[in-house]
Order: structure tokens, then sequence, then C-alpha cells
């Protein structure tokens, strides 16, 4: 069973809904999912390496990004260190931004096709 939270009217509704049956993913798209969590992690990697660059030719200092963003300075410290297991994304490229660190995200792109 699937819930969802439906807006109805001046209450939230909590539904039950049915999947469809379970489906065998294809031994293809477990791959792209692994290959696509590994390419993630590199991304996040990479704008944190960049991130914590530009943090120290620049001399800044942690607190004074805590204190700007609402980030925690061991978070700070932990991206800009590449401990980036524990950030989303967003977080990592909204860190950037704000830093005013140029990133560039390549995501390998194959010729689609549904064979194998």
């Amino acid at each position: 069973m699937h819930a969802e939270v439906i807006e109805n009217s001046n209450q939230n509704v909590l539904r039950a809904r049915k999947r469809g049956p379970a489906v065998e993913k294809s031994p293809r798209y477990k791959q792209a999912l692994s290959n696509a969590s590994e390419e993630l992690h590199r991304q996040k990697l990479n704008v944190a390496v960049a991130i914590g660059k530009h943090i120290q030719t620049h001399g800044i200092i942690q607190k004074e990004i805590a204190a700007q963003t609402g980030l925690q300075a061991p978070d700070i410290s932990g991206i800009a260190n590449g401990n980036v297991e524990r950030f989303g994304l967003n977080k990592i490229l909204a860190l950037a931004v704000f830093l005013g660190v140029e990133t560039k995200l390549n995501v390998g792109i194959e010729e689609p096709t549904l064979e194998g």
C-alpha cells in the first residue's frame, strides 16, 4: 500500500492507494541506478572540492558562512573537506552559488535504446 495526502477543502485526508503489481527491473536498469548513484556522489564531491578550494583561497571563515546561511560550521567544514555523503546535491550547490563558486555538472548520456 502507498499512502498519499490529498488536499481536500479545509482538511488533509490521508488515503491509501494500491500500487500496481511489482515489476522486476531489468539488469540494465539496475546497473543504470547504480551508475547514477556513483555519478551523483562524484558530482557532489567535485563541487565540494571546488568549495573547499574557494574557502581556502579567499581566506573565508566558516563561522561567517554559517552565520549568513544558517548552515552549521561543522557541516560547512565537512562539505569543504569532501565529506558529502550526508548532504544532498541541492545543499552543496546552494553553498557553491552563495560563495560564488563557478560549477559545472556533467552527466554522461548514451544514446537511448530499449535493447539489452
